[in-house]
């Protein structure tokens, strides 16, 4: 029976990830490939007719909007460390006021910062109100950064639930494709817990809105994609102390199930 259901669940997947892309979430990192997508500011028309403090992004917007990538840097995505300066935009204005790679955040616009999540959390309430941006770091600098007008649209990112979807896709046609060769029943849900986590695992590379969880430095996505291959490989050894032999062979007949 999970042989059967495989390659459908694959193709479920493919469809959730047009899904994915429509609302916006599982998005990727920032790059300048030509096949680059950017999201609006809103993902609905309702909320831009709501009062601006009701307003919410969208979000990939929101998650560029806390991080400060609107105005030209980028702070770290770890929440247990310190809101670190991990990327500088050259002639942008945060470059102009002095904003280097390393800087360690310790007030912005006079609050302190305890927390990766205080500062995105302000910057965030920051890039709302289009208010300039002040940053006091640890090493007693100061850095002044001008209000700036919002995009209608984020930063360019890869699509990475179409590249999912695709991902999927073929894996679903790969396990149909599969199905009359296999030689033991089992096989193509084995095949399904094998090639997955691998791909998944890769894709979470790419994908920038999920933080690294339980000090592995992987993403949550990663780990449950070591544990379904290490299922995967365990599937496939028990499946080589079985006979050889499948109940739908699919070799034409009467249909009735048999032992091939």
């Amino acid at each position: 029976m999970a042989d059967l259901i495989a390659p459908s669940m694959a193709i479920g997947l493919a469809f959730g990830r047009i899904g994915c892309f429509l609302n916006g979430c599982c998005y990727g990192g920032e790059t300048d490939l030509p096949w680059h997508v950017t999201f609006p500011k809103f993902s609905t028309r309702f909320e831009v007719e709501r009062p601006a403090d009701l307003q919410r992004f969208s979000p990939v917007y929101t998650d560029q909007a806390s991080r400060g990538e609107l105005h030209g840097f980028r702070i770290n995505s770890q929440g247990s460390e310190p809101a670190v300066i991990k990327r500088v935009d050259p002639d942008t204005p945060a470059a102009t006021a002095g904003l280097k790679v390393g800087d360690v955040v310790a007030a912005v616009n006079g609050l302190q910062i305890r927390s990766l999540y205080d500062a995105k959390l302000q910057l965030l309430e920051i890039t709302k109100s289009q208010q300039p941006v002040h940053l006091t770091l640890r090493d007693g600098r100061t850095v002044d950064i001008p209000a700036m007008s919002l995009p209608d649209r984020s930063r360019p990112v890869h699509p990475t639930q179409l590249y999912s979807a695709i991902d999927a896709g073929i894996v679903g046609w790969l396990l149909w494709s599969f199905f009359p060769f296999r030689r033991r029943d089992g096989q193509v849900i084995a095949l399904l817990l094998t090639i997955h986590p691998i791909t998944r695992f890769l894709l979470e590379i790419i994908r920038t809105d999920e933080p690294a969880v339980f000090g592995t430095g992987l993403t949550i996505s990663q780990n449950v994609s070591l544990g379904l291959l290490a299922c995967g490989a365990g599937l496939w050894w028990y499946l080589s102390c079985q006979p050889r032999g499948v109940i739908w062979p699919l070799t034409g007949g009467t249909g009735e199930p048999k032992r091939a």
